[in-house]
């Protein structure tokens, strides 16, 4: 399998107090999920809304599948 052409970067925005942004691009995997996840879930702790874009961010499919 090759590696992937583009790592996953996360970017947090937080443009009032009860929002924040979690903005995903590059190539997302079962090796950055963990990463995702956790970042996510710190952010629900920190303000009433989350918003996750997706908008620049793919997934990497194993071979297998």
């Amino acid at each position: 399998m090759s590696a992937p052409s583009e790592l996953m970067d996360l970017r947090l925005h937080r443009p009032r107090p009860d929002l924040v942004i979690v903005r995903v691009s590059g190539t997302m995997g079962s090796a950055t999920a963990p990463t995702l996840i956790e970042l996510i879930g710190k952010q629900l702790t920190r303000a009433s809304h989350v918003i996750i874009d997706l908008g620049n961010a793919g997934v990497l499919i194993p071979e297998a599948l």
